[in-house]
């Protein structure tokens, strides 16, 4: 099934309220709705195989009125679904959405000591590369032929 295929048959307002279940913000940290992580998570949904079905077959299996639910009763729903690969699927994609966004590498970074940059090229300093190494290489015979 494509994306399109999966956001049409999915419902929006189900797919946010599941992930303001499962990261619901605490006042520090911001939630999936703050974040608007809905359309995030449909993105990154279909980068791997079966993701996307898994994220349907938790969908299905929601019941009716589980977006009316409070916070407690939509959590206590997702007890039995906790150990199924589908939903294990859904938090991979979930907290992958998550943990990308600025503001939640902001707060990594301030909290944590976490560096959310990649190490280079203001990271780790490298050692000068030791042009000797290549000495046994080089005193090689060639073992192919010119063009």
């Amino acid at each position: 099934m494509s994306e399109a295929g999966a956001t049409r048959g999915l419902g929006q307002a189900i797919l946010e309220v599941l992930l303001q279940t499962l990261l619901p913000g605490n006042g520090t940290w911001p939630s999936a709705s703050e974040l608007g992580l809905a359309h995030a998570v449909r993105e990154r949904v279909g980068m791997a195989e079966g993701h996307e079905e898994a994220l349907l077959r938790v969908l299905g299996a929601l019941p009716e009125g589980f977006d009316a639910s409070s916070q407690a009763e939509r959590e206590e729903t997702l007890h039995p679904l906790a150990g199924s690969d589908d939903f294990g699927a859904l938090l991979l994609v979930a907290y992958d959405a998550y943990y990308v966004q600025p503001g939640v590498l902001l707060l990594l970074e301030e909290r944590c000591g976490y560096v959310t940059r990649p190490p280079q090229p203001d990271g780790f300093e490298l050692a000068p590369f030791d042009e000797s190494v290549l000495a046994r290489a080089r005193g090689r015979e060639p073992f192919w032929r010119e063009a």
